[in-house]
């Protein structure tokens, strides 16, 4: 069963014909517990699609079904982790993790009454990625591979429907089950590639020469993209 479904979507920024085309027919297919990774030139619409994914920005044309229902507004079932360092260092690691029940609802208006019970899951949640007994550390920033441990963790554990956006294809190639590669703008799946590495994988395979190769093929179709863009 699918989790995400999208049918020949386009997507124009602007009201009118003079605005950015960033996708184009782009169609996607993503099963129930599946990590699949999105890579493609810079500029070619992977934010994009998270956002139209999501249900952050409409889709132009086409169609987006999440879970089989049909995105037509910002989905309280879906989350977004972003690139750029997010804690805030004034606050513990436990405190960063509650952060988001103090403002949206309905969490912030339970807490008050059930801040055990949410303490607790954040506990849990934080001894799932090897955080156990640093609840009130104020921690450093993980190093990106410390953090391919920590989410292959969590998957394997929880099995979430993941779409990683990435520009490292090292990381796409550790992680994920299928690598989906983009055209330039405006943006559409041109290839994917089934990635054949048992789980859990070691961070020594990403050298292994099927890794390696893996790899080589991946960016030798995104600078194929980037010099043609149809």
């Amino acid at each position: 069963m699918n989790f995400v479904d999208l049918d020949r979507v386009s997507l124009r920024y602007g009201e009118d014909d003079s605005g950015t085309l960033a996708l184009h027919g782009t169609t996607l297919h993503v099963g129930q517990g599946e990590f699949v990774a999105v890579v493609g030139p810079s500029g070619c619409g992977k934010s994009t699609l998270m956002k139209v994914v999501t249900g952050l920005w409409p889709a132009t044309a086409g169609a987006v079904l999440v879970s089989g229902r049909e995105v037509t507004a910002p989905l309280s079932i879906a989350g977004m982790a972003f690139q750029n360092p997010t804690l805030l260092p004034w606050r513990t690691t436990l405190a960063n993790v509650m952060l988001p029940l103090e403002i949206v609802q309905p969490h912030c208006r339970r807490l008050r009454h059930e801040r055990a019970a949410y303490e607790a899951k954040a506990r849990d949640l934080l001894a799932l990625v090897g955080l156990k007994g640093f609840e009130d550390h104020f921690l450093d920033m993980f190093t990106r591979e410390e953090l391919w441990l920590a989410l292959q963790d969590l998957w394997l554990a929880r099995k979430p429907t993941v779409i990683l956006i990435t520009h490292d294809l090292r990381e796409a190639a550790f992680l994920a089950d299928r690598v989906l590669v983009m055209s330039a703008r405006p943006g559409r799946i041109i290839a994917e590639r089934a990635v054949e590495l048992p789980r859990p994988r070691k961070l020594d395979m990403t050298y292994a020469p099927y890794s390696v190769e893996l790899v080589h093929a991946l960016r030798e179709r995104i600078s194929a993209a980037r010099l043609n863009p149809t």
